[in-house]
């Protein structure tokens, strides 16, 4: 194994950030299915409640905040200056810190979508309506990690591109909240899809267990387009970047 990638390894399994944000998510689940249960009318057997979930901005939100961290610490203690003496260095550093920033996202998202749909199925059964299908929750689970991948490689690039926690954050939260209607409207004035290739519509359209072909290849493209442009641009501007 790489060396630089062990060593982000290493940081990523010893880091307490991850470990309280992975904690808040494993708490709230309870709460949001007490208030599905109460206030909605979606059906909350466990496997409807994996559905249901799909383009929830919490997780994602939560783990931009390690993201942030994750990152910017690097800039924050100086490390960076010692891990990083020549420009080929800083492409592997920003291509491991994306593959480990996307596997706590992945990880992180499965451990709150597994405990809502255990604690969904204790209550009200797995599969009452027969809506589950095998190779259906393979291709969700497929579509979904892609997703969850753009939305680390867009944290990614925001937190190399400030070296600061604070400024990655708010930058983040900005595109969380703010870019949805903004593709919105450029789709509006334009005529153009764009809004269908941002993450959470993409998780939207990959929320069933009978995806069409059509819709798996759009997102599947969708996302990757998002990781390439993201990655390809932020380890351009990284390697000419003064540590």
């Amino acid at each position: 194994m790489d060396r630089l990638l062990k060593s982000e390894l290493y940081k990523f399994k010893r880091n307490n950030t991850f470990r309280v944000c992975v904690l808040f998510l494993v708490l709230i689940v309870p709460f949001s299915i007490y208030v599905l249960w109460k206030d909605t009318d979606i059906p909350l057997n466990g496997a409807e409640i994996l559905l249901s979930r799909m383009g929830d901005n919490i997780p994602v939100v939560v783990i931009s905040i390690f993201i942030s961290t994750f990152v910017a610490e690097e800039f924050y203690t100086g490390r960076i200056r010692l891990i990083l003496p020549h420009s080929e260095s800083k492409i592997r550093f920003y291509l491991f810190k994306l593959v480990v920033c996307s596997i706590a996202m992945v990880f992180a998202n499965i451990i709150e979508l597994g405990l809502y749909s255990l604690i969904a199925t204790i209550g009200w059964g797995f599969d009452p309506n027969n809506v589950f299908n095998l190779p259906g929750f393979i291709m969700f689970i497929i579509l979904q990690i892609i997703v969850l991948c753009a939305y680390s490689s867009i944290f990614v690039f925001t937190a190399m591109l400030t070296g600061s926690y604070g400024k990655s954050l708010a930058i983040n939260i900005f595109i969380l909240l703010f870019a949805p209607n903004i593709l919105g409207f450029i789709d509006n004035i334009l005529g153009t899809q764009i809004y269908n290739c941002w993450p959470s519509q993409c998780s939207v359209l990959a929320g069933s267990f009978q995806i069409p072909f059509s819709t798996c290849i759009e997102v599947f493209l969708s996302s990757l387009a998002v990781i390439l442009i993201t990655t390809v641009l932020g380890c351009k501007i990284f390697s000419y970047r003064d540590i």
